[in-house]
């Protein structure tokens, strides 16, 4: 069985569209989870951060908001070639005042469309997802889960929220669709947890510092673990955490190449390099061991390039 989750970045590309219906074609991915729409271009502004907005401005700017909000739901109905009353999403959002409600809806929609569009039965992440204070009831959330595979057989969610034990909605951290895949994944022991994101697998160092650095094929969980806390942003760290210790085995997939590299993470140990940083520390390990370096700031990105000379990191 497998859990499959698709970033900000691939529901609103048209490449990655495409992609996201030829894995949905096989049979043993059986729950899939949204994240909101992201950016198209450089200069765009995430729905999600657009939700927030929302919530926080007075009427005249709302309304400005709110059009451009209604405009990536226009796009993204255009792209899946899917017809959807966009006055809907409009009064919904006007008409409640709850702003994690709101910011949620960024989700709920945009898991709603691609139900419509690979004709998938859609489960709201708050009829999926129960917390019992800041916690998750893993217990309430696997029930939940397999009631909805036992019915449907395959579903669509979206990512970021639950409810609570009184019905209010939950917000997780910015990243949470990660979580929310990792936690599905987690209750019903599934055998692989697919991410689709915009890269191709973890990088040795980032490479936004370093381009050329070949993908690493296989880690651990403890040492994604190590990357995530620092400067490597493909997965969420919460859901390594979620993850860690599990038979569950993690793919990072990059959603516009599918036949691209990919790293595979299990729990068993690996030998591998890799640097990462935060702050003014850099943290590499080479084989099986782990050091620390406390680098200037000024420093820091000609430190970073030497160190990956050093160990081979660079193609």
């Amino acid at each position: 069985m497998v859990v499959c989750k698709f970033g900000e970045s691939s529901v609103i590309n048209p490449k990655a569209i495409l992609n996201i219906k030829k894995v949905s074609e096989n049979k043993s991915r059986k729950v899939f989870v949204f994240s909101a729409i992201g950016k198209r271009f450089k200069n765009d502004i995430k729905l999600t951060d657009l939700l927030i907005e929302f919530c926080k401005s007075n009427n005249e700017i709302k309304g400005q908001i709110l059009d451009l909000i209604i405009q990536k739901f226009a796009t993204l109905s255009r792209l899946l070639k899917i017809k959807f009353d966009l006055n809907i999403i409009k009064e919904d959002l006007l008409k409640n005042k709850n702003r994690n409600y709101i910011i949620s809806r960024g989700e709920y929609y945009t898991a709603l469309f691609f139900s419509e569009y690979l004709k998938i039965i859609y489960v709201p992440a708050g009829e999926l997802i129960v917390f019992n204070g800041k916690k998750i009831d893993y217990n309430k959330t696997q029930t939940n889960l397999l009631s909805a595979l036992n019915k449907y057989g395959r579903i669509i969610t979206g990512g970021f929220y639950g409810l609570n034990q009184s019905n209010k909605i939950v917000l997780m951290k910015r990243g949470g669709g990660d979580v929310s895949g990792a936690i599905l994944a987690k209750v019903i022991n599934a055998d692989t947890y697919e991410n689709y994101t915009d890269v191709c697998g973890i990088k040795p160092i980032n490479p936004k510092i370093i381009k050329n650095s070949k993908t690493i094929k296989r880690l651990s969980y403890e040492d994604l673990n190590v990357l995530t806390k620092n400067d490597c942003s493909a997965l969420s760290n919460e859901a390594v955490k979620i993850l860690n210790k599990t038979e569950i085995k993690t793919l990072i997939i990059n959603t516009f190449d599918l036949q691209g590299d990919k790293t595979v993470v299990t729990n068993e140990n690996n030998m591998v390099k890799f640097i990462c940083f935060k702050g003014d520390k850099i943290t590499a390990k080479v084989g099986n061991k782990n050091f620390k370096i406390i680098s200037d700031k000024r420093y820091m990105i000609s430190n970073l390039k030497n160190l990956a000379r050093l160990i081979n990191l660079v193609n």
